[in-house]
């Protein structure tokens, strides 16, 4: 597919400091906008000349400046043309700051199948800070009024967002705001200026939101996608002719060639397009952008596959050499980590992302199917199919886990509302203690004491009486309080005893107090324990025992000091 770039219009009510459009284009020259005449003559030109060239697809990206300050021109081009012309197949992105989009624009690209691609760096204060109006406030407001607009018509959405100093601790609010605005795909690009992040630094944090991405269910690609795409497909980039036919036109009447190197110096009127491909200026042009890009990527791994295409995102932004190598080495980093193979392994109740093959990860796959069936036994299906992210190697696995502070031998950790990540392959019994924890999240009331949700984790690990064990341990650790035991997070038995499950007494004693009610009480009643939901926790448990939880604690320390079972 062949891109086709309109820069529709100079103008625009946000002043983004970061912003390149600006800084290239003479916004005081008379042409504000791009007037229809224009934009039909450079669609019908482009598709002229693509036809003629064999291409079959065309993808035309709306651009600017602020698109929908010329929303008139560009609904009748898409109005007039919609998904064919000249026997091409047309798809339409837009992408716009947001602030202008009305109901009635949601529903025209609605029945026109227009891609809307929003520009946002983040929840409020973020965002804000990159993409102020022309007086300096803030402008999420209106963005998020947009997304919602969207959201309510089920228009076809994506965000579009820089990576810089100013956002980059907070990647994942952009995901955590793409799954609240039911946005699918962000596209994450860098911030191309002297001032661009350290390669380590950018590629942790990328890496970091990049996984966190996968586990929401959020794709993210960015301007590596290609290359990415050329090593999947053992395919050179050197020799993708088609990628020199991206033409990008401004709102003058100008085009230039997107792919050649400081191509924005060299602008062409219009009128030169039909035939242009087939022109001796063109083949010229292309000799010269392949011998820039022989002599700048020589010694580059990555030569074939991206052949320039990371120096080309500098020069299309800024015109210079600045940052070249340093988006060149973001760029190697980046491709390296992701072309580990990854297999996914689809199961009935899971979707299994593993960095080993199938014949590697064949004993986990067959321990995680029993284990799977065996929840579902106890507590029927889950709602939603779980997330298995398999790591090769620990590193992996602590950038995506980072924020949940957890002790060093943690090697697999369940991850709300239905996540698994574990480094390695290996089979162990903590296994369904975490898949039940996702089971717990996804089908029972969200208030369950900890010490409820890791007894009941561990006790379908082993339903028998752990009594001898915790015996052992409260010799050398104290047993804590119900009140202790009664946090949210189910993390903060780390906190408390930082020691392996089997000799933390914080799980141990949680174990032995849901055996305990189990015996007394019965399975079926702890399952009503764990449904009823309208009235707190506390309030339920005395409902269904006819005690408070303050009796139970008493009955259970005078049961487990006396008992031998």
């Amino acid at each position: 597919m062949v891109w086709l770039r309109l820069h529709v219009s100079n103008l625009c009510n946000f002043a983004c400091p970061h912003c390149h459009v600006f800084e290239l284009t003479d916004n005081q020259r008379p042409y504000k906008v791009m007037t229809y005449e224009v934009a039909e003559q450079a669609l019908t030109s482009f598709c002229h000349e693509m036809k003629q060239l064999g291409q079959k697809q065309i993808r035309v990206s709306i651009y600017g400046g602020e698109t929908l300050a010329n929303k008139k021109v560009i609904k009748r081009l898409i109005e007039t043309h919609g998904s064919q012309l000249q026997g091409l197949e047309l798809s339409w992105v837009v992408n716009t700051n947001g602030s202008l989009l009305t109901e009635e624009d949601a529903l025209f690209f609605l029945q026109h199948d227009v891609d809307i691609h929003i520009s946002c760096d983040g929840k409020e204060r973020v965002h804000n800070l990159t993409r102020p109006d022309k007086v300096g406030k803030g402008t999420f407001h209106k963005v998020a009024a947009a997304f919602a607009l969207l959201k309510k018509h089920g228009v076809s959405r994506q965000i579009n967002s820089y990576t810089m100093p100013e956002n980059v601790d907070h990647l994942k609010d952009i995901v955590d705001l793409a799954v609240e605005q039911g946005v699918s795909r962000i596209y994450l690009d860098a911030y191309y200026s002297p001032e661009m992040l350290a390669p380590q630094h950018f590629y942790h944090k990328y890496k970091e939101v990049y996984y966190y991405g996968m586990q929401k269910g959020v794709t993210i690609t960015g301007p590596w996608h290609t290359i990415l795409n050329n090593i999947m497909e053992n395919r050179s980039q050197r020799e993708r002719e088609e990628l020199f036919w991206a033409t990008d036109v401004n709102v003058d009447g100008t085009f230039y060639m997107s792919y050649f190197p400081l191509t924005k110096k060299l602008n062409w009127p219009l009128s030169d397009l039909r035939g242009f491909y087939q022109s001796d200026l063109y083949k010229k042009l292309r000799r010269q952008a392949l011998a820039y890009y022989d002599q700048s990527c020589a010694s580059c791994p990555l030569r074939e596959t991206c052949y320039g295409r990371a120096i080309q995102q500098v020069h299309y932004h800024l015109e210079g050499e600045g940052t070249v190598e340093i988006n060149c080495e973001y760029t190697r980093r980046w491709i390296s980590s992701l072309t580990k193979p990854v297999y996914h392994f689809d199961l009935k109740q899971a979707l299994v992302f593993s960095q080993f093959p199938e014949e590697v990860a064949r004993p986990f796959l067959r321990q995680l199917k029993k284990d799977l069936a065996a929840l579902e036994k106890i507590f029927g299906p889950p709602q939603e199919n779980i997330r298995i992210v398999l790591y090769e190697n620990v590193d992996d696995f602590r950038i995506q886990t980072n924020e949940m502070n957890l002790p060093s031998w943690v090697r697999g950790v369940a991850v709300r509302p239905g996540s698994y990540f574990q480094v390695g392959v290996e089979t162990t019994s903590a296994l369904i203690h975490e898949l039940t924890h996702l089971f717990l999240w996804q089908k029972f009331r969200e208030d369950l004491p900890a010490w409820v949700s890791e007894g009941i984790c561990e006790f379908v690990r082993s339903p028998a009486s752990n009594r001898r064990v915790l015996k052992k341990l409260a010799g050398t650790k104290s047993l804590r309080s119900l009140k202790e035991l009664s946090q949210k997070s189910e993390l903060a038995f780390l906190q408390m005893d930082p020691d392996v499950v089997d000799k933390n007494v914080c799980y141990q004693q949680s174990r032995n107090m849901v055996h305990f009610l189990v015996r007394r009480h019965g399975w079926p009643s702890v399952m009503e324990l764990l449904r009823g939901s309208r009235v707190s926790f506390s309030t339920n448990f005395k409902q269904i025992y006819g005690y408070p939880l303050q009796q139970f604690e008493a009955e259970w320390r005078k049961h487990f000091l006396g008992s031998r079972s």
